[in-house]
């Protein structure tokens, strides 16, 4: 489930990039999305041997925990990490975002986001 959102997630970023130049006005209003899932990842420490200077070396690999909340609202799915925001809501329960959309010279609507609000 998690790889799916990622992979949404850079389409958007890609998808973003490229449009972002066509860009004339972008309309903004606060919406409600909901929570689909919460995910918490515990810190991990891994450890590696290399070769250095000719010598087995073990390096030590932390990653610190993470704190992730994917939004939805309407087809859009957002992955957010943010301990607070984590903390505060429940799967299936609702937050305020901010619903953007990016419109062309034409009046065209050419992207939409969300984002978290201050």
């Amino acid at each position: 489930m998690k790889k799916k959102y990622w992979i949404l997630s850079i389409l958007f970023i890609f998808t973003a990039t490229v449009l972002v130049g066509c860009v004339e006005e972008y309309k903004t209003k606060t919406v409600t999305a909901t929570v689909l899932e919460k995910e918490y990842d515990a810190p991990k420490t891994t450890y590696k041997t290399v070769k250095e200077n000719g010598k087995n070396v073990k390096k030590k690999k932390t990653k610190p925990e993470e704190y992730e909340v994917t939004l939805q609202y309407k087809d859009i799915v957002t992955e957010f990490e943010d301990k607070d925001l984590y903390n505060k809501v429940n799967e299936g329960g609702k937050v305020k975002v901010l619903y953007k959309e990016g419109y062309d010279k034409n009046g065209k609507l050419v992207t939409s986001y969300i984002e978290l609000i201050d």
